[in-house]
């Protein structure tokens, strides 16, 4: 289901850049830039924020994708951490409260507090007078996020939206601001990812489900509004208990520009198909296609 109206947009999962990008200028239309110039402006600033050691088989991927990315663009890799930068300029009166801390109950309270006034209310009127007043069936997830939600105080969305906001009008301002040249639109880009290659276990029963506190990454995106697109890199061996069989598993990079900057995405990635750094996955049981065993 829509988590919350103040983070979520629909979005596409394609394997094709080309369409990809079509697809997205029909959705978005108006909001939507295709840069469509046969020699689109790239941003010259590479941030890479929690990469795995250059060590291991995932974060060789991930590092060489940027080496690659940044020669492409003739410019260089910044290492970021996005805690430390916001330590130091961060709007004055919060910064410092660790974004761990800040935005602790943010992402709870947004879609749990929404999720009540626009789903469970209204799906719960409308089952209890199709059926003399029952009240239906609710999966686990959403059952225990929803009664944390009605046991908080309504001023914790009220909180919530404050704190988005304050981190989204720092972070459009001072990591991805817009360029001042409409077609680069970007003043840099970031990079991150995750999904490096880990094996989500299906063969064992998992720890009931809980609030979804904290801070991760990955809610820089629906917190700031700034797009977030995946592009698939490469796989890691696996040796699986399961198969008895070496398997393949999945190496991603998540892609950021800045808020308004989304066809700058699809963009490039159809610039790094041509250039052979990206390839365009099959379907099956890896980026190469095969039988799915596994």
């Amino acid at each position: 289901m829509p988590l919350s109206p103040k983070m979520d947009t629909a979005g596409f999962l394609t394997r094709d850049p080309e369409i990809w990008g079509a697809a997205q200028a029909a959705m978005y239309k108006e909001n939507y830039t295709t840069f469509s110039e046969k020699n689109t402006q790239y941003p010259r600033t590479i941030y890479a924020a929690g990469f795995p050691g250059n060590d291991t088989p995932q974060g060789a991927i991930l590092h060489q994708f940027a080496n690659d990315l940044a020669d492409l663009l003739a410019t260089n890799i910044t290492e970021y951490n996005i805690s430390q930068h916001w330590a130091s300029t961060g709007p004055k009166s919060v910064r410092d409260t660790p974004l761990t801390e800040f935005l602790n109950l943010t992402y709870a309270a947004l879609i749990t507090k929404e999720q009540i006034a626009f789903v469970k209310e209204p799906f719960f009127r409308d089952y209890a007078a199709a059926h003399d007043g029952r009240l239906p069936y609710v999966d686990p997830a959403p059952s225990v996020r929803w009664a944390w939600g009605e046991s908080q105080p309504d001023s914790i969305l009220d909180d919530a939206i404050r704190n988005k906001t304050v981190f989204m009008n720092w972070f459009n301002q001072k990591v991805l601001p817009k360029d001042k040249d409409p077609h680069r639109c970007s003043s840099s880009i970031l990079l991150h990812s995750e999904s490096t290659g880990s094996f989500g276990r299906r063969d064992v029963y998992r720890d009931p489900p809980t609030v979804p506190f904290g801070w991760t990454l990955s809610r820089i995106s629906i917190f700031s509004e700034a797009p977030d697109s995946v592009y698939p890199i490469g796989e890691v061996p696996y040796s699986s208990d399961i198969t008895n069989h070496e398997e393949s598993l999945p190496v991603t990079v998540d892609i950021m520009v800045a808020k308004g900057c989304d066809g700058l995405i699809p963009r490039l990635a159809q610039e790094l198909v041509g250039q052979g750094i990206l390839k365009i996955p099959k379907t099956g049981g890896s980026i190469l296609g095969g039988e799915v065993l596994f």
